[in-house]
């Protein structure tokens, strides 16, 4: 009996020996499911995931004001050629405002090819003495130095908001 002692004892160990390597292997295998690490695992998780977004919103909105940026440029570009071309117009004679507005196109301050090139199409197809012209935006129209105009007619007090008395 002996002998069969022995070797229940062997078998035995044996299996205490199996069952301490799953104890050991489940061991490892709980050390990366405990609470701690799992939520390690997400707050990383989390953290990699609005370092991303930001990255992008950020990329996003420096696109978006950059756009932005240049559209107010163009815009203020246009209103920029548009006074000019009022500007132009503002002689009271169609001839002398087909000149200015020819002008303006040679020396390139009509820089919009859009603009430049259907203010050369109307140019060239345009009847002398037709066409628009405004009347001068200041003083009332070209003055004639004969008609009694004196430097006084533009002494005027802006602090006083009057003309000197004569």
């Amino acid at each position: 009996m002996h002998n069969n002692e022995l070797t229940l004892r062997r078998h035995e160990l044996a299996i205490e020996e199996k069952a301490l390597e799953l104890k050991i292997a489940e061991h490892r295998r709980s050390q990366f499911s405990t609470p701690v690490i799992l939520a390690l695992i997400a707050a990383i998780a989390g953290f990699l995931g609005n370092a991303f977004l930001s990255s992008y919103n950020a990329r996003e909105q420096r696109e978006l004001e950059e756009r932005r940026f240049t559209e107010n440029i163009r815009i203020l570009q246009l209103r920029s050629q548009q006074e000019r071309i009022i500007k132009f117009l503002e002689t009271g004679n169609t001839e002398k405002a087909a000149a200015n507005l020819n002008f303006g196109i040679q020396v390139g301050l009509i820089t919009d090819n859009e603009i430049r090139d259907s203010l050369k199409k109307y140019l060239e197809n345009v009847s002398p003495g037709k066409g628009p012209a405004l009347p001068p935006a200041f003083g009332g129209g070209n003055l004639d130095v004969g008609s009694g105009f004196s430097p006084q007619t533009y002494n005027y007090n802006y602090i006083t908001k009057q003309a000197p008395s004569k």
